[in-house]
Order: structure tokens, then C-alpha cells, then sequence
């Protein structure tokens, strides 16, 4: 309580970000002066893996004040932290050290204690209307008891599935009991993880009365039967936790969505949007938004969108789809397989080597696609200064199953059978496919 006094602290740093500390970062910010900070590494302690920070506070506020923020997330180990910690107290030049003021930190959505973040991108976050403005996220069906109200597609009768419905009353009408689930899933891009499906028979009659049953003190099921009057409509989907970069699918009309397959509903620019959505832009938006990897619906809406009409984006998303798509369909898994490509030559070798050439050159096409999306969206918001357009191979979510990147050596001419193949080489990899996955 001590009138200008310092208060130094370690804490777990997500109350610097996450959207249920809000209210303590404004008490704060309107308060107190952030004096200085370093964000330490997840493993910076032994023994444990946790977010970690350590900051100054001085009870005054200081109009104008730069405070000096150090980030050591790129650093891994306990040992590079005192290391890296002191280069950048005496390196004012540092790639690592930054200046913010902390009035800067109310121009990006729930006020997080951005303190790395550049004036162009505070802009961006100033001038632009936010997804939540152009559309709308939503969050969806939770069960309350999977077990029992959902299913693999393959498990129940077909005749008994309800695909492609427009819209509830149709789904109604058709006396189906199982309808398509977007229950979100895995990391993918563009298309997929359609494996399940949900009891919706006569408008999800029994999922509602056992929540009214489970849950007593609900008057009605809306509380967990979420924006019902969005089911079966097109979206672009995404799950709520992700263990890696955030990215976005399609799904064509016919599916209830889930609470952790949550939703964005636009009557314009979906294909756009998705674009955006899944672009290396994005990732680099929502580490100020949600660092921690667990994206809501509230994080999403306030993604700024800067909206140009470019024809060239929307048909790279539809090749992206469709390419995405073809992988998707080409198991046995999906419900809209129809034949094994492999089958398609004189023989197996033949059916083999086609195959190959075929998802080798689709996946090269998705690579340099998706490098082109990200460079025409970093030139759209202006930070060509701040980033390149390069997407590693990775990142590319097909053929996660049937094929993998190895690394080789390039430095001897050789002749190449397709350009997809060159293209590869040219970057030092091959895409080696597992023929066990093939059988």
C-alpha cells in the first residue's frame, strides 16, 4: 500500500492474457505502473512445465512510461534463461527485449499484457471490424452424455441417417434418428474429421429431457442445447483446444455442431474468411488473443478482418477444400468413399507409382497454395516487415497416414520425374509413402 512503492512478483503469467482475468489486468492498468517483466520459457524450472513470468509493479501510475518487457519463450531449457535474460538487459538491440506503453495494451480485445506487440499490429486491432462484426461464432450441442447420444458413422444402420439436411424442420420430417456431428477433432486444415454422428431423432427429444433430468435446476435444456436455430446450416469449424496452431475447416450444410466443434456462420465471404482463418496471419493474432492454445468463441470474434475482394483467394480455398477433401474420401473411413484409388492401373506397381505421383503432386499444390494465401493476406494487412509466407511441410494435413517428410541431401543434380517431385527436392525433402498404409 506503500505510495510509490515496487512490488516484485513471480506468478503463472495466463492472468496476463486469459479472458477471466480481465477485470484484474484493468484494476492494474489503471492503477499501478507494469514497470518491467520477463516471460520465462514453459521449462524453466526443473521438474516442471508451466507458463511462468516474473514482473515489477510501482504503485503510481507513470503517464507515458515505457516498460521493458523480456520474452524467452524461443529460448528452451533452464539454463538459456539467466543467459538470455542478461544479454537482453544489456543489449538494448536484442531481438528478445521490447518497450510498450502500458495505455497500449487496451487496443487489442481484453487489455493482455501484449508487451512484443508492434504499433502496426495494435493498428490493425484499431481501425478494422472484428469477425464477430461481418458474422457470427457460435458455440453448440453438448450431450451431457456422449456414450450414449453419439456414434461412429459406421456403427448404426444407414437407413436410419439423416445427411445433408437443410435445416431442423426438414431433418424433423425425415423420421431420422442419427444426423451428422462436427465435434471438432484433431488439427486439419481445410476439410475433415467427419467421423460421427448424434442422436437428433425428433428434434433431439431425448438428449433434452435427460439433460432436464441430469440437471434439475435447469427450467429448459437452451443452457446446453446451444443456438439450435444454427444447426444444419454451412460454417466454418474449428476445435475449441489445440495442441498445436489453430486452424479452420468446411462443412457443407447437414451437421449439428458441438461445444467443442464450435462454429463461424457468415451469409458472405465464408471462403475468405476461412482463408484468413488459416493463414499464418492468424496464428500470429491469436497468440495476443489466446496464448494459451484454447481458442472460444470470444476469441475468434474479435479477430480482425480486413476484407478485400480478391477472386484469386477464394478459388485457392476452393482447391484447398477439394484437394483436402479427395484425401479425406479416399479411406474407407469416410462416409463418402466410394473406391480405392490404388486399383486404378494395369497392375499393383503401376496402381502404386500413379497413386504416388498423384497425392505427391496434390500435396505440393497445397503447399504452394497455402504459401500464396499467406502471402497475399500479409500483403492485405500490411506486415510484409513482420513475417514471411513460408509454411513448413508439417504443416501440410494431408496424408498424415500414407506418407511422411524426410529430409535429403540436395546438393547433386538429379533428374526428376514431375515437377511436384523437383519442387520438393529443390527444399531438401522427399515425401516417402508408407506402403503398410497403402494395403
Amino acid at each position: 500500500n506503500k505510495k510509490n512503492g515496487f512490488i516484485a512478483l513471480v506468478s503463472p503469467y495466463v492472468w496476463w492474457f486469459i479472458k477471466s482475468y480481465e477485470e484484474l489486468r484493468n484494476y492494474i492498468l489503471n492503477h499501478l505502473t507494469f514497470y518491467n517483466l520477463i516471460q520465462l520459457e514453459y521449462n524453466a524450472f526443473e521438474g516442471a512445465t508451466i507458463p511462468v513470468g516474473t514482473f515489477v509493479l510501482k504503485n503510481k501510475i507513470i503517464p507515458n512510461y515505457k516498460m521493458i518487457g523480456i520474452k524467452l519463450s524461443d529460448f528452451k531449457g533452464i539454463e538459456n534463461q539467466p543467459i538470455k535474460t542478461l544479454e537482453a538487459i544489456k543489449n538494448l538491440n536484442c531481438s528478445w527485449r521490447f518497450q510498450a506503453k502500458q495505455k497500449d495494451f487496451e487496443k487489442i480485445p481484453g487489455s493482455p499484457i501484449a508487451y512484443w506487440v508492434s504499433d502496426k499490429v495494435r493498428e490493425i486491432f484499431e481501425k478494422n471490424q472484428k469477425l464477430g462484426e461481418v458474422g457470427e461464432a457460435k458455440q453448440g450441442l453438448a450431450t451431457a452424455d456422449n456414450n450414449r447420444f453419439l456414434r461412429l458413422w459406421n456403427e448404426v444402420s444407414f437407413t436410419k441417417i439423416g445427411y445433408n439436411m437443410s435445416n431442423s424442420q426438414e431433418a424433423l420430417e425425415s423420421k431420422k434418428k442419427w444426423f451428422s456431428y462436427n465435434k471438432g477433432g484433431e488439427f486439419r486444415k481445410w476439410y475433415g474429421n467427419q467421423e460421427y454422428l448424434v442422436n437428433w431423432e425428433n428434434d433431439g427429444d431425448e438428449i433434452k429431457k435427460n439433460i432436464l433430468q441430469k440437471y434439475s435446476y435447469l427450467k429448459t435444456p437452451d443452457f446446453v442445447v446451444k443456438n439450435q436455430s444454427y444447426y444444419f446450416k454451412e460454417s466454418i469449424s474449428w476445435s475449441k483446444v489445440s495442441s498445436t496452431n489453430f486452424s479452420m475447416r468446411f462443412y457443407q450444410k447437414g451437421f449439428i455442431f458441438a461445444d467443442a466443434g464450435m462454429s463461424y456462420f457468415s451469409n458472405e465471404n465464408l471462403k475468405y474468411i476461412l482463408g484468413l482463418s488459416n493463414s499464418k496471419l492468424i496464428n500470429k493474432i491469436l497468440s495476443l488473443l489466446s496464448p494459451t492454445l484454447n481458442f472460444e468463441v470470444g476469441h475468434i470474434s474479435n479477430i480482425p478482418i480486413v476484407t478485400k475482394e480478391n477472386g484469386l483467394i477464394e478459388n485457392l480455398v476452393k482447391e484447398n477444400i477439394s484437394i483436402s477433401k479427395e484425401e479425406w474420401d479416399s479411406r474407407e473411413t469416410s462416409w463418402d468413399f466410394e473406391r480405392l484409388s490404388l486399383i486404378d492401373g494395369k497392375d499393383l506397381k503401376t496402381a502404386y507409382e500413379n497413386y504416388c505421383s498423384h497425392w505427391r503432386d496434390n500435396f505440393v499444390q497445397l503447399h504452394k497454395n497455402e504459401e500464396e494465401l499467406n502471402r497475399l493476406f500479409i500483403e492485405i494487412y500490411e506486415l510484409q516487415d513482420e513475417m514471411d509466407e513460408k509454411v513448413s511441410f508439417d504443416d501440410i494435413t494431408i496424408l498424415k497416414k500414407e506418407a511422411k517428410i524426410v529430409e535429403i541431401d540436395n546438393s547433386k543434380a538429379k533428374e526428376f520425374s514431375s515437377e511436384s517431385e523437383k519442387y520438393l527436392y529443390d527444399r531438401g525433402v522427399s515425401l516417402e509413402f508408407n506402403k503398410d498404409e497403402l494395403v
